[in-house]
């Protein structure tokens, strides 16, 4: 496959024409209208400078859009490419036209597949002859951000069109989840929609404000948005429209009548500048105070979404593992929603769904089989080793801040603190330190991969430890506790590797750096930001980065506390390997099962060697915890933190 014809130029059309160009595919744009192409041209040059100024994109700029060119005709558009991705706006009598034009201009060996949130692949593909040749591939906007495909398989694709959409979505650097049978919704769209009709019926039933539902879900149970919050950015015109597609086809859920009035009102949220929230430019964002978190249980919020994603698991729709994911890069929540319920208990997930079918009387609500089965059979998550996934041992029981899953001879440890961004405290520090003396005693165990939940691998120590004024004896004590730990690792008998997407900085890097290896997604950002703390790093950072890159390096990198991408943190030696965004767990589990299948002996000896190789590290460290230690006490330390706490600029004094 070499080349892409795109129909419609629209925001989801010039999205994917700009990835496709990125992938080194050349691509052909068509649309009704000269001001569509002309306007999806402005915005995918714009886009590809912004990404080649980021260092995201590997070739020129002009190359990139020399890949890309633009026409009315269709014919012209679609008769040479090997796939044909038909990405018009959501309606079924237009899409189903202009794929009926395709049949007849594209060559019989072209793929082709529909852009489609919710309209069913099976329906779609009664416009073609071959009803096989029609794959559903559903991009997230904005395509050159959002790295989750739902590849959809309608009732009569066929086997080859499924493997050969999978393959140009992998090429396009994409995380593909397979959606084995045709249903409204697919995956993200219906979990989202049993989220908001849950929130709006504790509205409408007058069990919660808007605002306390927002907030147990954003600080209680971690989403990066409270539904209503979210609803508000999507466009509740959009969110509307889908529900009442679901209902149409089928789905069980009725179109809420709080959707209805703010439509009715065209109050469409952030786009009109009030929806269940008001907007200015002043306030562009939903203000939910935390304060309110506690008013309503998040479980009770999410748990008709689990009952959702465990009936996809019933109904063969898809697997834990891909509607984890799903979730995950399609919604930004910080874990996979399976994974949390594991860790809420499903004991505590049926309880929930049973009470609130009693008050709201929704036959959605009542527990799924998969559910049921998973109780009678003792799997209750976390706590009894079973749920929807297996896990290692009971010590998950007493981690609240670490997770860990053993895959086969792999172990997965993971920083859970997703609500903070993983920032490191006193009890992480305690619990990675029980979880790495775990693994040095299990035999079973041959590497080690060290993540973080959500949207980081880890944004550093948590300051507010800082923010209530301990002495310089106790920040001592911290920092060589940390120091310990990274000790612990970097001379653990097997080879440790760190997996970086999002943020890592300060300590979080610092933990990176004592790691074997470190491997990171291509927008990680990376950086020893203390010095504008009026601080420096003290967990090993000055000493490690040094070794890694030399002094030149590591002075500028401290001395100015920049913030580096992943590909200048692998030309400067710290970072061992960088993969395209969506591709990084991939590449991380290809990496440690390629180093399990060594000899581990010979690694636990190799490890020791190497380390041994180095001059001593001791008297550095105990250099840089005393510097560190002692700068806490400054004026100038004072200042850093206050000014981090207030996001002012700092006015350093040297005191």
């Amino acid at each position: 496959m070499k080349s892409v014809a795109v129909l419609g130029a629209g925001t989801m059309g010039h999205g994917i024409a700009e990835i496709s160009a990125i992938a080194g595919y050349q691509v052909v744009v068509t649309d009704v209208e000269q001001r569509f192409l002309d306007a999806a041209s402005e915005r995918i040059t714009w886009s590809v400078k912004k990404l080649a100024e980021k260092g995201q994109v590997k070739e020129p700029v002009d190359v990139v859009l020399s890949r890309i060119r633009f026409t009315l005709n269709t014919q012209e558009a679609v008769r040479e490419a090997d796939v044909v991705i038909e990405a018009t706006p959501e309606d079924l009598d237009l899409k189903r036209n202009v794929l009926s034009q395709v049949a007849k201009y594209a060559k019989s060996s072209a793929i082709l597949a529909t852009n489609t949130s919710s309209l069913p692949i099976t329906e779609l593909a009664t416009a073609l002859p071959d009803k096989s040749r029609l794959v559903g591939l559903h991009f997230f906007n904005p395509p050159v951000i959002m790295s989750l495909v739902e590849v959809i398989r309608g009732a009569d694709t066929s086997q080859s069109t499924l493997d050969a959409g999978m393959t140009f979505v992998r090429k396009l650097g994409k995380r593909v989840v397979l959606v084995h049978k045709d249903i409204p919704g697919f995956i993200v769209n219906r979990i989202m929609a049993r989220i908001m009709a849950t929130a709006c019926l504790f509205v409408q039933l007058q069990l919660a404000s808007i605002v306390q539902v927002d907030a147990s879900l954003k600080y209680r149970a971690g989403l990066p948005m409270g539904a209503f919050e979210l609803a508000d950015y999507v466009g509740l015109d959009v969110l509307l429209n889908v529900e009442r597609a679901l209902s149409e086809r089928g789905f069980d859920i009725e179109p809420s009548p709080l959707l209805e009035q703010k439509v009715k009102e065209r109050s469409l949220g952030v786009k009109a500048g009030a929806g269940f929230y008001r907007y200015s430019a002043a306030e562009p964002k939903a203000r939910v105070p935390a304060e309110e978190a506690d008013k309503v249980n998040f479980v009770d919020l999410l748990s008709p979404a689990v009952n959702e994603a465990a009936r996809l698991v019933q109904d063969g729709i898809s697997s834990e593992r891909d509607i984890d994911t799903a979730v995950v890069l399609g919604l930004g929540f910080p874990r996979g929603l399976l994974e949390m319920a594991d860790s809420w208990g499903i004991d505590a997930v049926v309880t929930s769904l049973k009470s609130l079918q009693v008050v709201m009387g929704k036959d959605w609500m009542a527990p799924c089989k998969y559910l049921e089965d998973l109780m009678a059979q003792g799997r209750l998550g976390r706590k009894s080793g079973r749920g929807f996934y297996e896990y290692s041992s009971h010590d998950n029981d007493r981690w609240e801040t670490v997770g860990l899953e053993k895959r086969g001879p792999v172990a997965y440890v993971s920083l859970n603190r997703p609500e903070r961004l993983n920032a490191i405290n006193e009890k992480m520090l305690g619990e990675l330190d029980s979880v790495m003396t775990t693994l040095e005693r299990d035999g079973s165990v041959r590497v080690v991969v060290i993540r973080g939940e959500g949207k980081a691998f880890c944004s550093g120590f948590d300051l507010s430890y800082f923010m209530v004024g301990p002495s310089p004896h106790e920040v001592m004590d911290l920092v060589s506790r940390f120091q310990r730990l990274n000790r612990k690792i970097e001379s653990l008998a097997k080879p440790v590797v760190a997996s970086i997407h999002g943020y890592c900085l300060g300590g979080g890097f610092e933990l990176a750096l004592s790691c074997d290896f470190r491997l990171a997604e291509r927008s990680a950002i990376l950086g020893q930001p203390e010095i504008n703390l009026g601080l420096i790093p003290g967990a090993g950072g000055t000493q490690r980065i040094t070794r890694l890159a030399g002094p030149a390096k590591a002075r500028k990198l401290v001395f100015f506390g920049d913030r580096i991408s992943a590909s200048d943190a692998e030309r400067m030696g710290l970072v061992d390997g960088v993969y395209d965004d969506g591709k990084l767990e991939e590449g991380v589990q290809a990496f440690a099962a390629a180093l399990s299948e060594r000899p581990p002996l010979a690694l636990a000896a190799a490890k020791r060697a190497i380390n041994a190789s180095m001059f001593p590290m001791d008297a550095g460290l105990d250099l840089e915890s005393t510097a560190f230690s002692m700068l806490f006490s400054t004026e100038d330390a004072r200042e850093g933190l206050s000014a981090f706490s207030e996001k002012r600029k700092p006015k350093f004094i040297g005191k």
